[in-house]
């Protein structure tokens, strides 16, 4: 079965219970958000075997090991019901520490009528929290006891919370890397002011908490993270501040060595956008 990969703004509803989904706040039409965000799929041109996207898609071409690869870029529309072929139950490790914890920002899921661009089930395997050049992302891998040289990803189209008829499909090689992706600066070209957005290694001191005289500097509190997750909280409201201190990992996780990253994840990492890029969030 291929390996997944869960990359920027999104929440995990955990491996327990009834409800097990990766909620992805819609970005991709609000005049607040800019630019605007898509959810997409990304994988390897020699990963790729067939798809049913249309015009949907956007060749990529990232550096790996120093030399350029093409990957191919699959848009999901607003609403997609992502689903995987599974076996067997899912599984959780470190999430609610190697990631930062909503609930440490009085975040509630509203998982009645979320404002999606996309939801992904989770209906097996095992998700672990991972970091990437020290951004929090989890690794999802799933067993395949018959060992399918081929394996399609469905993604529904939904009205509400009822599929529409309107499905479309990636197929990929068995043994491939799938990266979920949710941010607009992985491809940016020009980096952001850095007095407008701070160092990964700068946001580290005094996060957590209200800022002190060696917090340096003060976090943004018009973060656009709390405008997002807003369309995926209880009562449509979430505190910029509290969103901005707890942006952090309780406990962050060791990086992914690179002799041990697949080439996807390499080609993003050296995007110049992939500092700013924002963490993957848990959990309940």
């Amino acid at each position: 079965m291929p390996t997944y990969y869960l990359t920027g703004l999104m929440y995990i509803n955990g491996c327990n219970g009834d409800d097990r989904r990766v909620l992805i706040p819609d970005g991709s039409n609000d005049p607040e958000i800019q630019p605007p965000l898509d959810a997409t799929l990304l994988v390897a041109r020699d990963d790729w075997k067939a798809d049913t996207f249309g015009a949907a898609w956007r060749p990529r071409t990232l550096m790996v090991d120093g030399r350029p690869k093409d990957f191919f870029e699959f848009i999901l529309k607003k609403r997609s019901r992502v689903t995987l072929p599974y076996s067997g139950g899912a599984e959780c490790f470190e999430l609610e520490t190697g990631l930062p914890r909503a609930q440490n920002a009085d975040f509630e899921p509203d998982l009645d009528a979320p404002d999606t661009i996309a939801e992904i089930e989770v209906e097996a395997g095992k998700l672990t929290a991972r970091s990437l050049a020290d951004v929090p992302i989890v690794e999802w891998s799933i067993d395949d006891p018959n060992k399918r040289a081929e394996v399609t990803i469905t993604a529904a189209v939904l009205n509400g919370r009822q599929p529409t008829g309107e499905v479309r499909t990636l197929t990929v090689r068995g043994e491939a890397t799938v990266v979920f992706v949710h941010a607009a600066d992985l491809y940016a070209e020009a980096r952001p002011p850095l007095d407008a957005t701070p160092q990964k290694d700068e946001w580290v001191r005094g996060w957590g908490g209200p800022p002190t005289s060696d917090s340096q500097p003060i976090p943004p509190y018009d973060y656009k993270g709390a405008t997002l997750y807003a369309k995926i909280a209880r009562g449509r409201r979430v505190d910029p501040q509290k969103f901005t201190y707890n942006r952090i990992a309780n406990n962050p996780q060791p990086n992914i060595p690179d002799n041990h990253q697949p080439g996807v994840l390499k080609g993003v990492v050296n995007r110049d956008g992939w500092r700013y890029s924002d963490p993957v969030w848990c959990c309940r």
